[in-house]
């Protein structure tokens, strides 16, 4: 995923574009960075959550 630098001081409230390695463009926190790895949804596109490696939802 590549995504530009968040803004420090909006950094919950507003989204960024990040475009996902298969080049789909989605609406990221701004917490996200560069190598993150999100959760899509695939009927909307639009985004849901950071995976964090080593874990796995059931």
């Amino acid at each position: 995923m590549s995504t530009p630098q968040g803004l420090r001081e909006h950094e919950f409230a507003t989204f960024k574009t990040a475009t996902l390695e298969n080049g789909m463009k989605v609406l990221v926190p701004q917490f996200i960075k560069e190598g993150d790895t999100v959760r899509i949804e695939v009927a909307s596109g639009k985004y849901m959550e950071r995976v964090r490696r080593g874990t796995r939802k059931s």
